[in-house]
């Protein structure tokens, strides 16, 4: 490089695994857990028994980003790599890994799976001859080392790398950002077990097989946050899934540097929860100074609200996780709403999860019941998820096919936008009484649209009309015309 500071502070060269036994390497809080799985592993394997056939030289295996902290080289890229050889190594050596190289690791999770990648490993070689090529391959593996000195350079380099098509996540690249952010070791380290936890949260909310965290930033979090108004360009047609990344990952990297989280009005931060007069006409005033010691949950954010960089994204991130997760588990203050999602939202049928609703209708409805509890918590929470899926349900019987589009573009053609109307409302009610208040989508009245009838044919519009009337108690029928009947009637019996 010309640029001499350039020079000073990156240094590039070509490394065998081998060589990195001479250098002190940690792996940083930052970093996500060891989660390669046995198809990893065995791809390993196949690729180095591929390689011994073809007589090579070298068997090359990408970059690796180090930092120099002092007298260690902190991990930035290359973690899962590097601690898979590393336990390879020792299973085919049967050698002691130098001291100076024994990874630490705290989370439990990866002391779990590089336990079963031992075990697996250790199984897999057993029925194979331990030679000398096998061996001798860890002296031909190598890596392209990037080492700086500047921990901004080398989140720089990072940032370059996820850009240029490697697989780095914006989640991981928000974690690190977030986490140089802290200048306080012990908070950093809270944060990051923190992060950890919600990134350990086994499968996602919309898609059973997706990580819950990817779909925590996508579906909610960023949603609630951009979607605002209703004009061209406000609120985005989903694109790529590389722009999305990027959007998010630059939508959540703001904030100013700070020590102290701000909090903004919020009804669990509120001076005074009430006021009455006495028979004096004196003003009795309910002040809340209490200590709140309670659940994540419980925190006085609000979804919207500006993030400081640092411990206050990962609280924030903390917050609406264990939001959806209590929503999406069964409790006494949840119970009719989730007896409702479970049988119209979510119904499966042959035992497969086959919903009889769209899964772009089912974002959108989770997107908006979150911001819902986030303003109002239970109250009426049950009651306002049947007059938001009264409207959703429209939309489902009047298109027979719904597409990744459709939702932002409704959002974008119709007068109002739900999630303003939501976050915007200072009552549970004024929600509510908007909802009732949607007579008609695109001209066409709401309840000619439910007068459409199933035709037997088992398409998702007839599984939903039929999830429908199940609900609502009115098998013999085969439409929905009656539907907000229904629905006044289901919100009497349940007070």
């Amino acid at each position: 490089m010309s640029d001499k500071i350039e020079e000073e502070i990156i240094n590039v060269e070509m490394k065998t695994f081998i060589d990195l036994f001479d250098i002190k390497l940690t792996i940083p809080d930052f970093q996500r857990s060891y989660v390669w799985t046995n198809e990893n592993l065995q791809k390993i394997l196949n690729d180095f028994e591929e390689f011994i056939s073809s007589k090579k030289d070298e068997y090359y295996m990408g970059t690796i980003l180090l930092f120099k902290n002092k007298d260690a080289y902190e991990i930035i890229d290359g973690q899962q790599r590097i601690t898979t050889l590393t336990i390879l190594y020792s299973v085919i050596a049967d050698m002691p890994i130098p001291n100076n190289f024994q990874l630490s690791f705290s989370s439990q999770e990866s002391i779990n799976n590089i336990i079963e990648a031992k075990k697996y490993f250790l199984k897999k070689i057993k029925t194979k001859e331990i030679n000398n090529d096998l061996i001798n391959i860890f002296e031909k593996v190598k890596f392209t080392v990037i080492t700086t000195t500047s921990q901004d350079e080398a989140f720089t380099f990072f940032d370059t790398q996820n850009s240029r098509g490697v697989k780095l996540k914006a989640i991981d690249l928000l974690k690190a950002h977030h986490l140089r952010a802290i200048n306080d070791n012990e908070r950093q380290r809270v944060s990051a077990k923190k992060w950890e936890k919600v990134e350990n949260t086994k499968n996602g909310f919309i898609r059973r097989d997706s990580d819950f965290i990817e779909e925590l930033f996508k579906y909610i979090l960023y949603r609630a946050r951009v979607w605002r108004g209703n004009k061209s360009g406000i609120v985005d047609i989903e694109s790529s899934e590389r722009i999305q990344n990027e959007k998010i990952k630059v939508e959540f990297e703001k904030g100013v540097q700070s020590d102290i989280i701000q909090l903004y009005p919020h009804h669990k931060n509120m001076l005074v929860h009430t006021i009455d007069i006495d028979e004096n006409e004196e003003y009795i005033m309910d002040f809340r100074f209490k200590q709140y010691r309670h659940q994540p949950k419980d925190l006085p954010f609000s979804l919207r609200q500006p993030i400081s960089k640092g411990l206050e994204f990962f609280l924030f991130v903390e917050k609406y996780a264990q939001i959806v997760e209590y929503l999406n588990k069964d409790n006494s203050q949840t119970s009719e709403y989730r007896g409702f999602y479970n049988q119209v939202i979510c119904q499966n049928y042959n035992e497969k999860c086959k919903s009889s609703y769209s899964v772009y209708l089912k974002e959108f409805f989770i997107l908006c019941v979150v911001c819902f509890y986030d303003k109002f918590e239970h109250n009426k929470l049950f009651e306002f998820s049947l007059w938001l899926e009264y409207f959703l349900g429209s939309i489902r019987v009047r298109q027979s096919m719904i597409v990744e589009r459709t939702i932002p573009k409704m959002i974008r053609e119709l007068p109002y936008n739900i999630i303003d109307i939501i976050l915007g409302s200072y009552t549970s009610d004024e929600v509510i009484e908007f909802l009732k208040s949607i007579e008609k989508i695109d001209n066409e009245k709401i309840e000619t649209i439910y007068s459409f009838e199933k035709t037997d044919k088992n398409s998702i519009r007839d599984r939903y009309i039929e999830s429908i009337l199940n609900y609502y108690g009115h098998k013999e029928l085969k439409n929905l015309q009656n539907k907000r009947i229904w629905i006044e009637q289901r919100l009497k019996n349940a007070k």
